[in-house]
């Protein structure tokens, strides 16, 4: 049984301070166990910069002396466990550096190449790209010289994600590929190929506004991050499914998805906000859709891939909106629309404009009286009078230049 948090100190001095055969497995384990347990309790406790440091601290004389493979490990996971905590960002750099430079100090190259991805990954989540693209390359060039498939992979991946923050898709695209290629030679573990399907779903919905693979690949990440226990990460795999079913127009399948049975341990405001878009989107009102980006500001504007996409979710509501208060009428004016809509009458015609350029429906706009004339012909009538009407301006063509050549000949 783990002790109380405030007993770290005793315990582990009296733990670390013997002796312990690299031979003995079964205590090496037994140890190494009991550190884990007590770290991962004190990050769900938020305690970084208390216990959990305290404990780094006290251990870092004695990793070595558990044989490089679990000291090794047993950082790996440390670190882990303190990147977990929400807390102070700059505090967790200045320890991630910290246990950088004294891998490099002990020559041990695995276990900084591992760190150093830690690190990289810490930076992209604080929003430094380009310094992540930079270090990325630095150690993608000294991986050349070793057999580290897995490190190597990641790099690829912490690019690919900086690359798309920075708007480079293309590079983003490159990285991702070289990540890929080695995922498919090598044997990796559920939690690394869950964050490849979920950057391969970033970059299809972004790319190349694939929705469909996009929300298969999400589907794949929120299933491996669930079986591993990443709460938070499948969290967000289930707040793009929901993006990409909303951009595929079937936003009234989203109630069904989140009240399943795997999905329901993850309700949350992230995706309440998702069910109150999705509602907006199936009801076409743009004043809930409003309301929901109000309420939820936070959650949404704090998502990278969310916040591309609002501003052109409004858009798409907005036609949604106008599309259902037309469909009963054949002429309208336009102050009308617009006060039940809500929005100002120039935004409406603006709108309305190139609506009917990109041949969402049928329609004329009267500027001179302000009223809008929609034509709800059959779709097959509409293809027959285009057909004619270009058939009689060919004709009409043909006789223009017929009397031209007429004419230059007198």
């Amino acid at each position: 049984t783990i002790p109380n948090v405030v007993n770290v100190s005793q315990l582990f001095i009296n733990l670390v301070s013997s002796k312990v055969d690299e031979n003995d497995r079964e205590e090496l384990q037994r140890r190494e166990d009991l550190i884990i347990e007590m770290a991962e309790k004190m990050s769900k406790n938020n305690d970084i910069e208390g216990s959990l440091k305290k404990l780094l601290t006290m251990l870092k004389p004695h990793f070595l002396s558990y044989g490089i493979a679990k000291a090794v490990k047993l950082i790996r996971n440390l670190i882990d466990c303190c990147l977990k905590i929400g807390s102070d960002s700059e505090f967790k750099l200045a320890l991630c550096t910290e246990y950088v430079h004294w891998a490099k100090q002990q020559n041990r190259i695995f276990l900084r190449h591992t760190l150093e991805v830690r690190l990289i990954r810490l930076l992209n989540e604080m929003g430094r790209h380009t310094d992540v693209l930079t270090m990325g390359a630095k150690l993608r060039n000294e991986l050349k010289k070793v057999e580290s498939k897995n490190i190597q992979l990641e790099v690829h991946l912490e690019e690919s994600k900086a690359a798309f923050a920075l708007n480079n898709l293309n590079r983003s695209r490159t990285s991702l590929v070289a990540a890929r290629t080695i995922a498919n030679s090598s044997c990796i573990d559920n939690k690394l190929q869950a964050e490849l399907d979920m950057e391969s779903g970033i970059l299809n919905m972004e790319e190349d506004h694939d929705f469909r693979t996009a929300l298969s690949y999400f589907y794949e990440a929120f299933e491996n991050f669930d079986t591993n226990g990443e709460k938070f990460s499948a969290q967000k795999a289930l707040k793009y499914m929901c993006l990409a079913k909303i951009m595929l127009n079937e936003e009234r399948e989203i109630s069904l998805l989140l009240s399943s049975k795997l999905a329901a341990k993850y309700s949350g405001r992230d995706l309440d906000a998702m069910k109150d878009i999705a509602s907006a989107f199936e009801n076409r009102c743009l004043q809930s859709y409003y309301r929901a980006i109000e309420e939820y500001h936070t959650e949404l504007q704090s998502d990278l891939i969310i916040r591309r996409y609002v501003d052109s979710l409004a858009d798409t509501v907005l036609e949604k909106d106008i599309s259902q208060v037309i469909e009963s009428y054949s002429l309208i004016e336009m102050a009308t629309l617009a006060k039940n809509i809500r929005i100002p009458v120039q935004q409406i015609e603006r709108k309305l404009a190139q609506m009917i350029l990109d041949k969402k429906f049928q329609g004329m706009i009267d500027q001179q009286n302000d009223i809008l004339t929609v034509y709800n012909f059959p779709h097959d009538v509409v293809t027959k009078t285009f057909i004619a009407s270009v058939k009689v301006i060919s004709a009409l063509s043909q006789t223009v230049d017929e009397i031209y050549s007429c004419a230059n000949a007198l």
